[in-house]
This record gives structure tokens, C-alpha cells and sequence, in this order.
């Protein structure tokens, strides 16, 4: 009975825990690590001049993050950023960043201050 009321916030602690790693330059999203030197910086500055999503904006948002292991549902397949993470979709309540990578794929990080996530990577080396 207490399983499903834990259920997303241990998926929010394991898929969707940001650090950023600036000594080895790595960005630790959930299970992935992507390095600092593969994403686009024009795509974090693009990112951090855009507006604090609405409400209404983030419940849209949500609905467009999933990425489940299903052929229907998978971003890929719907042309949507890969979400990062681990996890199969962006959990209500956090705000979704899409940054680039040199290599041009989308990628979709959840995150709780997209403001302070956005600032800590451009202040990357």
C-alpha cells in the first residue's frame, strides 16, 4: 500500500539527481553521464535566455517527455529529445531543459531550478 506513494520520488532521487562534475567534466543525469565537452554551449545560452515556464506550460511539457520502452512511445520514433535520465518520462512538477550536443541529438534533462541547473553549466570551463 505504501508503494505507489513512494514510487515517483524514489524515481525522481534515482533518474532525474543532477550533479555536475565540473573537475572530470561530466554532467551526471540519474543513470547517464554525458560530457561536458559533447553538449552545445549556443544551446545552454539559448536555453537560459528562455522564459520560466508557465504551469500550464510544464503540465504540456510532461505530457511530451515520455520515453517509454514502448515502439509508440519512444522519442526517437516521435522525432522528441531523448530524456535523460533513466526514467520514462519527466515527473510534474520539474521543469524540462532541452539542450543540444555537438553531435546535434536533443536531449530533454529534468530538472527542479532549470535556472540554476542553466547557469552551473555555462559556468563550465
Amino acid at each position: 500500500m505504501l508503494l505507489p506513494c513512494v514510487a515517483v520520488p524514489i524515481s525522481k532521487a534515482v533518474h532525474h539527481r543532477i550533479a555536475i562534475d565540473l573537475a572530470r567534466g561530466v554532467l551526471r543525469v540519474g543513470r547517464e553521464r554525458p560530457a561536458h565537452a559533447d553538449l552545445d554551449p549556443a544551446s545552454v545560452h539559448a536555453a537560459l535566455g528562455e522564459p520560466e515556464p508557465t504551469a500550464a506550460a510544464r503540465l504540456v511539457t510532461f505530457a511530451q517527455t515520455i520515453d517509454a520502452p514502448v515502439p509508440v512511445l519512444r522519442a526517437a520514433g516521435r522525432g522528441a529529445p531523448r530524456l535523460v535520465g533513466g526514467g520514462w518520462g519527466a515527473p510534474m512538477g520539474m521543469a524540462v531543459v532541452v539542450i543540444a550536443t555537438r553531435g546535434g541529438e536533443a536531449l530533454s534533462i529534468a530538472t527542479h531550478d532549470r535556472r540554476a541547473f542553466l547557469t552551473a553549466l555555462r559556468a563550465r570551463p
